[in-house]
């Protein structure tokens, strides 16, 4: 448990670092960005579910389509 909280920490700093070097800062935009792909990720997960499709192969194909998204 521990080490998922420390790559968690390591990964939210990294995306704020990300943030603030690359876009300039944390602002109002961006944070309406992030909420909506986290929303739009985990209603994917929660449908694929519901149909019993749920994957990790698909589901990390989700999560680097939002990786991009950022770039």
């Amino acid at each position: 448990m521990d080490r998922i909280d420390v790559l968690l920490k390591t990964f939210i700093a990294t995306f704020g670092g990300f943030c603030g070097y690359f876009l300039g800062g944390w602002d109002a935009t961006l944070k309406i960005l992030v909420t909506m792909a986290v929303i739009d990720y985990l209603t994917g997960m929660i449908a694929a579910g519901y149909n019993g499709e749920l994957k990790s192969k698909v589901g990390f194909k989700g999560i680097a389509k939002k990786v991009v998204l950022f770039l």
